[in-house]
């Protein structure tokens, strides 16, 4: 009797402590960042425009999110998500939960102790940027953790409409600044590689051949630099801060200018006007729908989801119709063909990325930022580099005449 009464107490002691490390509660302590995804449940049977105090006195049914990003799908109701962080130390300390979406319209969070709401704060770009209490792109709420205590966090995301992929972690203060601090400099990094190849392209390209090859990259290099500008939100941050529904525009409209100029900057570069009229006459038509597109998101007549939906769609498509168009020049001209094939191989992944990203949720922000950054740069640098090539030659024919 003995002999089993211990094998059950070693089984328990064997077990319980495994048990409580397996559980949902996020054990804090000096960790300089935590991913908090998987330990994040979205509470389900909320009616739309609920307060805190409604949700804390319902017995709702809550569901384990368990995927690397927070997912919201086109036309989502409010939701509700909530998780408990426990600290582990004899000190309270001070934390910072970051939801690693720059556009999500309107966010509240709530710190709560049992039904007694400790600390809430509103935010998203439904608000000035000024309003924030720490100056970054993205969104932060700052929380207190007695020791050895533990607080149930809730946050309320609304959408309005539009499909949302988001990142969530904890930061202690010194792991944010240094975060934000490292995303400034990237950022003066992009912006200085954007305007020389901007100038470049116009200053030593347009104006001295006049060809307007070399104006669509230009143009190209703004919007493209606008797009991966306002995916992380310093759009908003540094140029629009006050202005919200500008800004949900631009977000909007930015990436489809941005391919409309690169399939216009294709078209002249590949000569697909000459050596394909079927295929020119095919992205001409398809050109115009993406600016009809671009001209009627404004004017919201036409939901939100539908909008972003076609957008995709049509990013998508002529994407790979530049790319399938290129193929069919290699014949025609092959060293020209071979830097354009080589320089979006890189940016289709990314935008193949992006698009799953926002309409299933299937790819990581992370990775999919990743991607469109490096694709975008690397993309810009080699087009110059061959434009470059080609006024060489251009000059060198020129003087041989």
């Amino acid at each position: 009797m003995n002999s089993f009464l211990r094998n059950i107490l070693f089984i328990l002691a064997f077990t319980i402590p495994r048990i409580c490390l397996c559980s949902d509660t996020i054990y804090v302590s000096n960790q300089n960042t935590i991913d908090i995804v998987k330990k994040i449940f979205e509470i389900k049977g909320i009616a739309p425009k609920s307060e805190i105090s409604t949700v804390l006195k319902n017995k709702n049914t809550i569901i384990h999110c368990g995927k690397d990003d927070l997912h919201i799908p086109f036309n989502s109701p409010d939701v509700w998500y909530t998780c408990t962080i426990k600290n582990n130390n004899s000190k309270a300390i001070d934390l910072n939960i970051e939801l690693e979406n720059a556009t999500i319209y309107e966010l509240q969070f709530f710190s709560v102790d049992g039904l007694k709401i400790d600390s809430t704060k509103d935010m998203g770009i439904k608000y000035p940027f000024k309003a924030r209490e720490i100056q970054a792109n993205s969104f932060i709420y700052k929380f207190t953790v007695i020791a050895y205590g533990s607080t149930d966090i809730y946050f309320h995301i609304s959408a309005k409409g539009d499909v949302l992929n988001i990142p969530v972690k904890i930061y202690t203060n010194e792991a944010i600044l240094k975060k934000i601090e490292i995303e400034s400099v990237m950022l003066g990094i992009i912006i200085g590689f954007i305007l020389a190849l901007m100038l470049f392209a116009i200053y030593a390209l347009f104006i001295s051949y006049k060809e307007f090859t070399y104006l669509f990259f230009a143009l190209y290099s703004i919007f493209g630099g606008l797009w991966i500008l306002n995916m992380d939100g310093f759009t908003y941050q540094y140029i629009l801060n006050n202005n919200p529904l500008t800004y949900l525009c631009s977000v909007k409209i930015v990436p489809s200018l941005a391919i409309y100029f690169f399939s216009q900057f294709g078209i002249r570069y590949l000569s697909i006007k000459e050596n394909f009229k079927f295929l020119h006459t095919f992205i001409y038509w398809y050109n115009w729908i993406l600016l009809v597109t671009v001209l009627i998101m404004p004017l919201n007549i036409i939901p939100q989801a539908l909008i972003v939906q076609t957008e995709t769609f049509e990013i998508v498509t002529v994407t790979i119709l530049n790319f399938v168009a290129a193929l069919f020049c290699l014949r025609k001209n092959r060293s020209t063909t071979l830097y354009y094939l080589a320089a979006n191989i890189i940016l289709i992944l990314g935008v193949l990325s992006v698009s799953f990203n926002i309409v299933f949720g299937f790819s990581s922000v992370e990775l999919r930022g990743t991607i469109m950054k490096v694709g975008l740069l690397f993309q810009m640098s080699v087009l110059l580099f061959s434009l470059d090539r080609k006024s060489t030659r251009l000059n060198s024919s020129h003087a041989n005449i």
